[in-house]
């Protein structure tokens, strides 16, 4: 059983969105990933599709089908926080902050998978 772990920073999103789509995939096979997030109409849904095809790319020298590929591990962490601000009434500013997530992906392949 192979496995390698992906790590994507800087993922314009916020966790707690990112973290409704990846709850939905972890611990399925690519190919079933791909179908439940096809029918979520959402941008981080969208973002994690990008995600995990850019990370399948990268191990085509396994040489192994999209079904028994595993998602092994997922998680969201927090990423940078860039620290913006709103003009306000009366020549104020109301501060905010733009957070941002950083992916990291376990995949896996099945031990009937191996080839």
């Amino acid at each position: 059983m192979k496995t390698k772990i992906f790590k994507f920073k800087n993922i314009k999103t916020t966790p707690d969105k990112l973290r409704l789509s990846v709850n939905l995939v972890r611990n399925k096979n690519l190919a079933n990933a791909y179908d439940i997030l096809s029918l979520i109409k959402n941008r981080s849904a969208n973002l994690l599709v990008i995600n995990l095809k850019a990370s399948e790319n990268s191990i085509k020298d396994w040489q192994v089908d999209k079904d028994n590929i595993l998602i092994q591990e997922i998680a969201v962490d927090e990423g940078l926080k860039m620290k913006r601000s709103l003009p306000r009434s009366r020549g104020r500013m109301s501060p905010f902050k733009r957070r941002m997530s950083r992916l990291t992906i376990k995949l896996s392949t099945n031990k009937s998978g191996d080839k």
